[in-house]
């Protein structure tokens, strides 16, 4: 008799990290409106069908609390905060009053998704 292996239940961060590696690794091959300019949409609509669109599926798949911290993470961690170092203001005023076990969560996730879509250096 064979036996089976137990299936570990998903932990809370599982369905950000899949997303996440999706992200980065497939996300260059589909057109969205999240990340396209209106003279982008306006010159070929037909390429942004939100009814059939993978971005927004795989956005849709992300658990209530990993949505709002890829939320947070894209609000606070733009080329603009980065460059005027604001990003820690950003993410300071966006929890501002919510619970500390809360912010630790947030930030938890948002190291999450930093590390998978900006990878630290490897070692030579």
């Amino acid at each position: 008799m064979r036996r089976r292996r137990r299936t570990t239940p998903p932990t809370r961060f599982d369905n950000l990290r899949e997303f996440c590696t999706w992200w980065a690794r497939e996300r260059k091959h589909y057109t969205c409106c999240l990340a396209a300019s209106s003279d982008d949409i306006d010159m070929e609509p037909e390429l942004y069908d939100c009814e059939t669109c993978e971005v927004g599926a795989q956005l849709d798949g992300l658990w209530p609390e990993n949505a709002d911290a890829w939320d947070l993470f894209h609000g606070a961690v733009t080329r603009f905060g980065v460059d005027t170092q604001t990003v820690s203001l950003s993410l300071r005023s966006a929890l501002d009053g919510d619970d500390p076990s809360l912010v630790a969560d947030s930030l938890r996730r948002c190291a999450l998704i930093y590390d998978a879509l900006y990878p630290p250096p490897k070692a030579k």
